[in-house]
């Protein structure tokens, strides 16, 4: 008998830690949003799967654009769906727990903006543009051109934007370190292998 009541008390409790991951979030109340306001990517979001994109961006496959403007259709605690108003595709970005050390509320914050791509770039010279737009960071870029390029680094490695090493992902076992000088410049780029686990 006290084993069938403890199996019920964690069944009970894995059904509410369940059950509070999927309840939606107000995004409105999330990204205090205006009536009828617009929403935009914030930066270059990389994918292979629309429907399995990592919160840490990996960097291989095809890219949608920042400044892109979404229509969020539902955000939980475990993932974002939304919509490309232009072409009508749908994307969701999955968020992973154990590489979480922010609360999903600061995830979408970063990962969306009522910035247009015109308000993203101002003050962007054309050839870094078009480097952004591809992808790339190269020496001499800005944090704010790494951070359109590339998104936001993995905070559970880059806890801060204030440090001067940005660790990245292509994917579960490389990563790449952003490093820049003391004047927020790109000064070298550089390609780690770290092990699978």
């Amino acid at each position: 008998m006290k084993n069938i009541l403890h199996i019920i008390i964690v069944l009970a409790m894995a059904a509410a830690v369940v059950s509070c991951a999927l309840v939606p979030m107000d995004v409105n109340k999330v990204l205090e949003l205006k009536p009828d306001q617009k929403i935009y990517t914030a930066y270059n979001i990389w994918y292979e799967n629309k429907d399995d994109i990592s919160q840490l961006n990996y960097h291989k496959g095809k890219i949608l654009p920042f400044g892109t403007e979404v229509n969020i259709f539902e955000a939980t605690k475990e993932s974002v769906v939304f919509q490309d108003i232009n072409t009508c595709d749908t994307y969701r970005v999955v968020f992973i727990r154990r590489n979480q050390i922010a609360r999903t509320e600061l995830y979408l914050k970063n990962l969306f903006t009522v910035k247009n791509a015109e308000a993203l770039i101002s003050g962007i010279k054309p050839d870094i543009l078009q480097k952004i737009k591809s992808g790339a960071v190269e020496k001499g870029m800005t944090k704010r051109e790494v951070l359109l390029s590339y998104g936001y680094p993995a905070p559970h490695r880059t806890p801060s934007l204030n440090d001067n090493t940005w660790i990245y992902f292509d994917d579960a076992a490389k990563n790449k370190r952003v490093i820049f000088s003391t004047k927020g410049l790109v000064l070298e780029i550089m390609k780690d292998e770290q092990e699978k686990k």
